[in-house]
């Protein structure tokens, strides 16, 4: 009796076990897309081709982006004498989840991705730095599409704040 009580319990907290686990998550994104609550976790870049994406938006207009160690590897920081630098992509996404690699020092350092929906932003995921200690180079962020069409591109706003703030691209790509 308590084995078939455990088995009810797991199988209603998991939906995908009696088959309706898409119905379950499309259910969800009517109160929004929700940021996945544990991320970079996983650490090495992402092999293969990104998807179709372009950088559309920038302010303030000049962008400022840096080489790394890491080879084909550069980033985008805030520039010189600005306080953030917000980047507005198109991305065509092709998969389950988008896959980015920010990164940051210092407690006034962020990066904020948003979906622009309407024109406003809603937060997808948040990093926010830690003084004296810089977030791993490789550690994926990832963004879950389950609640996006995919027949047209995604608006995303990328937010860096702060010295230390970077997102992480390769070959012109921020999502992977």
């Amino acid at each position: 009796m308590i084995n078939l009580g455990c088995l009810i319990w797991i199988i209603s907290g998991d939906p995908g076990w009696w088959g309706l686990r898409e119905a379950y998550e499309h259910l969800t994104c009517f109160f929004g897309p929700n940021m996945p609550s544990i991320q970079g976790l996983q650490q090495e870049f992402v092999q293969g081709k990104p998807p179709a994406q372009a950088l559309v938006q920038a302010s303030p207009a000049g962008t400022r982006r840096e080489g790394s160690d890491t080879p084909g590897w550069t980033l985008y920081t805030v520039p010189e004498g600005a306080e953030a630098q917000t980047l507005v992509f198109d991305v065509q996404a092709d998969k389950e989840q988008l896959v980015f690699y920010p990164r940051v020092s210092g407690a006034e350092s962020s990066v904020e991705v948003a979906v622009l929906t309407g024109g406003k932003p809603r937060p997808l995921a948040r990093l926010t730095g830690k003084p004296g200690i810089w977030t791993p180079v490789s550690a994926q962020w990832t963004i879950p599409m389950t609640c996006f069409e995919r027949d047209r591109p995604l608006r995303l706003q990328v937010t860096l704040t702060g010295p230390w703030a970077q997102l992480w691209t390769k070959d012109g790509a921020a999502f992977f």
